[in-house]
């Protein structure tokens, strides 16, 4: 007879292992967003951005679109028995998913180049 001792897997062995260093991106990362945050508000970008952003989403139908939906929900509740923050809890979800891809593409293609240019002028 021979001794094979039967092996019991760690149930934790597939599991991915955090990095250590994946607090450093985070934080990294979060420190990035803010700089780009600042310098799009401080150059006046972030606000042309807005205005690009809702022109398109004007001609494409989709601030239409999101009236409409809003009237739906409003009549089907009831005008006395939603508040804005139940509609806007409501819609926000459905109205970020039915932006284009485009538009998002766009929009993240002008932050890219405004990026791009921002740091070659500092």
């Amino acid at each position: 007879m021979s001794s094979v001792s039967k092996v019991t897997p760690d149930p934790n062995f597939f599991q991915p292992n955090p990095s250590p260093h994946s607090s450093d991106r985070r934080r990294r990362d979060d420190m990035t967003r803010a700089t780009i945050m600042r310098r799009l508000v401080e150059t006046g970008e972030k606000d042309r951005l807005k205005d690009v952003l809702r022109a398109k989403l004007i001609e494409c139908g989709w601030r239409d679109e999101m009236k409409e939906l809003c009237k739906d929900t409003i009549q089907s509740r009831g005008v006395e028995k939603v508040t804005v923050d139940e509609l806007v809890a409501d819609i926000l979800p459905r109205g970020r998913a039915a932006v284009p891809s485009d538009i998002k593409s766009d929009i993240l293609r002008d932050v890219r180049n405004f990026v791009k240019r921002d740091s070659m002028v500092r």
